[in-house]
């Protein structure tokens, strides 16, 4: 067997510990960091009926008129 010692068995029982908690902790908070990105970027579809299909999405308060149209008229054409 070879004398060197490796990284890992030059770290004090503290820095295990530490170790062996703060990543897995660090992997939980990047998860769920993700999990809110993901979900706030991506459409929500909800099926109401057989052939309708309702989608929730978030738009900028700038781009409200452009969606809606000048009297609905977008809003119109897409729920008909």
């Amino acid at each position: 067997m070879s004398t060197e010692r490796t990284s890992w068995t030059n770290l004090s029982t503290i820095q295990k510990i530490a170790l062996g908690l703060g990543i897995p902790a660090s992997a939980t908070v990047a998860y769920i960091l993700y999990r809110r990105y993901r979900e706030s970027r991506e459409e929500r579809l909800t099926f109401v009926g057989e052939d309708d299909i309702e989608i929730e999405m978030r738009v900028p308060q700038e781009a409200v008129k452009l969606i809606i149209g000048r009297q609905g008229a977008n809003i119109k054409q897409v729920s008909v």
